[in-house]
């Protein structure tokens, strides 16, 4: 099976097509910084798929990421923090593009956004 099959059959919600995470949004509540240091996670991941972007480049963006999730993360909703590592991990582990990898962990931010 490929990563995209993957991706869509066991990340997504047929309904919606967003991002599944492992939490509902009454379990937990983010904090206005942490949204904030999420959009700007999704905003730099955004910039980088926009230029031709190397593995190097990619990896330099997922480290920053998970740095600023670990600073804006709480500790209660670790949950986020490990999804999102969940998600490198199989995009590392794929043929794809270094900005497609950056898609479907913009794609997973997105959805902690949004079911938050």
């Amino acid at each position: 099976m490929s990563f995209l099959n993957m991706w869509n059959n066991n990340f997504f919600n047929s309904s919606n097509r967003s991002p599944n995470i492992p939490f509902n949004a009454s379990e937990s509540t983010l904090s206005l910084d942490a949204r904030d240091t999420i959009l700007k996670i999704i905003d730099q991941g955004t910039n980088m798929m926009k230029m031709d972007t190397s593995n190097e480049q990619f990896n330099i963006w997922v480290s920053y990421a998970k740095n600023m999730l670990d600073i804006a993360v709480k500790n209660d909703q670790l949950r986020i923090k490990t999804r999102f590592v969940d998600i490198v991990v199989s995009a590392y582990n794929t043929n794809l593009q270094p900005y497609q990898k950056i898609h479907f962990c913009v794609q997973f931010l997105l959805g902690v956004l949004k079911s938050v």
